[in-house]
């Protein structure tokens, strides 16, 4: 195994809750081994190779480990991946800050030891169509339809064919009708993942762009809802993956849980009031929502 070191963020940072925060960690082609407390990837480099990437925490580093010796270039785009994915380089101080300054200490409780980062993945491209599965299913099949978009579409791991990488848009966008509808199977969703694809492969789209833009609050989630499949749920999630926690994905698990946990279970509560609850924390309040669930 080659290894290399990551720094970790000056604030408090758990690996282990920064990478089961939320369900992102469950899709291929992440795998999680909860007995060693290490995350593996299977990732195709800009070299055309597919390694499997594993990460660790190490005391006060991370470390990141391949079975193949990467070149120079490639271990930098690795690094790059894995920053990104577990937003290493984002700053939290202010959501730190305003959780411990709360009248209400409990979200400073849930939070201190370093939670407050939500897993995403090297691309705005794969977060996007592993959003767009999320909608109106369960989780489980989520799971799985991720799972076959990897199975069918990726590339597969040299030591371990069984494994695959997510496909690229090109991947996306060259396989056939009769490929999404007998082997990917994501019922109405095909489309909308087909027509991502092939908008960035013929050019059309520049999705990573807005991984780069200053884009916030309303403008972002108007581009982000420009994308076929993406609603205001979707579009609020998307927002929250790229940094901007100021909309609430509201879809039937918010609902429940603001009317069990505030209104004694009062289904009648309309979404308006529903969303009140979190305004307190402004440009946050996505992620208060998310660490609040788990009070």
């Amino acid at each position: 195994m080659h290894i290399q070191s990551i720094p970790l963020p000056t604030e408090p940072f758990d690996f282990v809750a920064t990478v089961t925060g939320h369900g992102w960690y469950l899709l291929a082609p992440w795998r999680w081994r909860p007995q060693d407390q290490i995350l593996e990837r299977v990732e195709p480099l800009p070299s055309g190779r597919v390694v499997l990437l594993h990460i660790w925490q190490d005391g006060d580093q991370l470390s990141l480990g391949c079975t193949d010796d990467l070149t120079a270039a490639e271990w930098d785009y690795a690094h790059t991946t894995i920053k990104r994915s577990l937003r290493i380089d984002q700053d939290f101080a202010p959501f730190y800050k305003m959780a411990q300054q709360a009248a209400d200490q409990s979200l400073w409780h849930a939070i201190k030891s370093g939670r407050g980062r939500l897993m995403r993945t090297p691309t705005l491209f794969e977060d996007t169509i592993k959003m767009i599965c999320t909608t109106n299913i369960t989780w489980s099949q989520t799971e799985q339809m991720c799972q076959r978009i990897c199975t069918e579409l990726g590339s597969p791991l040299p030591a371990d064919p069984t494994r695959h990488t997510f496909p690229s848009p090109a991947q996306v966008a060259s396989a056939s009708e009769q490929v999404f509808t007998e082997k990917v199977r994501l019922g109405y969703r095909n489309g909308s993942v087909q027509h991502l694809g092939r908008s960035i492969q013929s050019s059309e789209l520049d999705l990573e762009r807005l991984n780069h833009s200053n884009l916030q609050g309303d403008g972002l989630r108007k581009e982000l809802q420009k994308l076929k499949g993406v609603g205001p749920y979707a579009a609020a999630g998307l927002a929250g993956l790229l940094g901007d926690y100021n909309y609430l994905p509201v879809d039937s698990v918010y609902r429940e849980h603001v009317r069990n946990k505030y209104f004694d279970g009062d289904k009648t509560v309309p979404d308006a009031t529903l969303m009140k609850i979190y305004a307190d924390w402004g440009e946050w309040k996505q992620l208060a929502y998310w660490f609040d669930r788990d009070r």
